[in-house]
């Protein structure tokens, strides 16, 4: 037993000092945008808080000039969180990245969405998301709103948190 704990701590010991060095002068932390998981011990950069973050419902929306009826609807619920959006619409859960730019530009990427199909509420889910993935501008309306304007319409979101 004792040759075993021996032989287990002197491999621990030599796959330390195999290890890169992080003390002294050549000591340096990465830390890179990159995927979830990433391996190889670097960490994914962590963007900063935007004036948009937050937790939103639709409120109300407008595709080619005429209004989404939302009314008796499940609210789609909206979450911007430093770089990423999440979310649930109607029937199926979303998600993007998404950064700010000069004159309030909003731009949406990485896109993608759930599949299922719900009875009568797919067209209604497909209208508020396609507004939210072609968002081109955004307008902050006091502390409890932010209006996405895309080329087809608008979505006008309630701050929920």
């Amino acid at each position: 037993m004792k040759f075993f704990w021996t032989v287990l701590c002197m491999a621990l010991l030599v796959a330390c000092q195999n290890g890169e060095s992080t003390t002294g002068d050549n000591a340096k932390t990465s830390v890179k945008k990159g995927n979830k998981g990433q391996a190889n011990g670097v960490a994914k950069e962590l963007l900063p808080v935007t004036e948009v973050d937050g937790e939103y419902e639709v409120a109300s929306a407008e595709l080619a000039g005429k209004n989404i009826k939302l009314r008796g609807e499940k609210k789609t619920s909206i979450s911007f969180e430093r770089g990423q959006i999440s979310g649930r619409g109607l029937c199926n859960g979303f998600k993007a990245s998404f950064s700010l730019g000069e004159g309030n530009s909003l731009n949406i990427t990485e896109f993608t969405k759930g599949t299922r199909i719900c009875s009568g509420k797919v067209g209604k889910e497909n209208d508020i998301l396609s507004l939210l993935e072609g968002a081109g501008t955004y307008e902050l309306l006091a502390t409890t709103a932010l209006k996405i304007n895309a080329e087809k319409g608008n979505l006008v979101l309630r701050k929920i948190q």
